[in-house]
């Protein structure tokens, strides 16, 4: 039985690739995100060498907060209004330009953080553009008995390319320097542009003259939002999580360096070990996922992770209390912030899957930048209120916290999204 059911998923996975269309995609995503957080990485490197300033260094990786609060409605608008196709192969030859124009400045021009900052704005700003365009892509080149699959891919991608785009770029840096790693990013953009003309898409969006409207559009996002139940309900749903997780994670780093005091090379284990479980799990119970209603994983996996976070919790407790030995405590914190991160994978290809099958193909666009509106005020927010928890409360308690607003997030989703079906192209939302 078991055996047949790997051979299922295999199966699934298999067709998946069959389809020129998504393999052009995934392909173009992983030359793109590769090429983006590699030189955003040789940039911080490059910063840090050159100036020494632990706070030039912090602007720059900050820094991009403030174009993503701004542009994140309109590349949402623009992906619902015009030709998603050509939105990704315009933002990727602007990125290959943009990179290509900063590479020749570094070598004409003094240092200057300046140019620097408008380099890493730019680029930011292309990539807002870039990922509402190709989320709402998937679900109109990808049958839909395959979304599952897709999502754990995409989960996958972008993972890998994030945990490994810090190795890949000092590796670069170190050895070739800056200006030999801005040319192989280039050439990285340059591949995932030339990918896109392998993709075969006939777009469903109507040609209109579009006029970008800052307020307009960021009001008609809102209000597609506000005015009805299911979009509201799961923008705030999926802000929540990911706002009381990633606090969670930031708490955990901080009382390995600050109190446990853990090497560098321990916490370097620990992140390696997260980014891999992360971007595992969702290839490794595909199948399982897919058995299940996303109504369901919602539910269940929402109460395992709060369960788990409350163990983490617990283990805090007792390091902290020095009633287990603070070796032990690291490998039990591996093992439970892995079990969480382990939720959290499948958790996000549900979410994935919910969206695609319940979102119409009109409103895509606008639903993913708010949702990635909310994440981009929400996940600050909770990080710095996490910050004065640590300060003027015991750090166990933000344990506490976390796993309390999970569970009653996972009760009230429950009924939040009842009536709403999961699977199929029959179910979308009425607006």
């Amino acid at each position: 039985m078991e055996e047949n059911k790997r051979l299922d998923k295999n199966l699934q996975f298999k067709e998946l690739f069959r389809n020129k269309n998504f393999v052009a995609s995934w392909v173009h995503s992983i030359f793109y995100l590769t090429a983006s957080n590699v030189i955003q990485f040789v940039l911080s490197l490059y910063v840090l060498d050159e100036t020494g300033s632990g706070v030039a260094f912090a602007s720059l990786l900050s820094i991009i907060i403030f174009p993503r609060l701004i542009f994140t409605p309109i590349g949402g608008v623009l992906g619902d209004r015009y030709n998603r196709l050509q939105i990704l192969k315009i933002v990727t030859f602007f990125a290959l330009v943009l990179t290509l124009i900063f590479l020749i400045a570094i070598q004409v021009l003094p240092f200057s953080l300046l140019i620097i900052y408008i380099f890493v704005i730019l680029l930011e700003i292309g990539e807002i553009f870039h990922r509402p365009a190709y989320e709402a892509i998937l679900p109109e080149i990808i049958p839909k008995e395959h979304l599952s699959e897709a999502a754990s891919l995409r989960i996958f991608q972008v993972g890998i390319t994030t945990v490994l785009s810090s190795a890949i770029g000092g590796f670069f840096y170190e050895l070739l320097g800056v200006t030999r790693s801005f040319i192989i990013t280039v050439a990285l953009f340059g591949l995932s542009w030339v990918v896109l003309f392998f993709l075969k898409y006939k777009s469903l969006i109507k040609k209109e003259k579009i006029k970008i409207r800052y307020f307009s559009d960021l009001k008609d996002s809102i209000q597609v939002v506000m005015n009805n139940s299911f979009f509201k309900n799961f923008v705030f749903y999926s802000s929540a999580i990911s706002l009381f997780f990633t606090s969670e994670y930031m708490v955990t780093i901080f009382i390995m360096k600050s109190v446990f005091n853990y090497s560098g090379g321990l916490i370097g284990i620990y992140r390696a070990i997260f980014g891999i479980v992360y971007v595992a799990t969702p290839l490794i119970f595909a199948k399982q996922i897919k058995q299940y209603s996303v109504r369901k994983l919602l539910w269940v996996l929402t109460r395992l992770l709060s369960i788990g976070i409350g163990g983490l919790g617990l283990i805090i407790f007792f390091g902290l209390k020095d009633i287990l030995p603070l070796f032990s405590v690291y490998i039990l914190i591996i093992i439970l912030d892995s079990i969480c991160v382990g939720l959290m994978g499948p958790l996000h290809v549900a979410l994935q899957v919910f969206k695609q099958t319940n979102i119409p193909k009109e409103y895509f666009g606008r639903i993913i930048s708010i949702i990635s509106f909310a994440n981009i005020i929400a996940v600050p927010l909770g990080q710095f209120c996490y910050g004065f928890l640590i300060k003027y409360t015991p750090l166990y308690f933000a344990y506490i916290l976390s796993t309390l607003m999970i569970f009653i997030i996972s009760i009230w989703g429950r009924s939040a999204f009842d009536g709403i079906k999961s699977e199929g192209g029959d179910n979308k939302i009425e607006v």
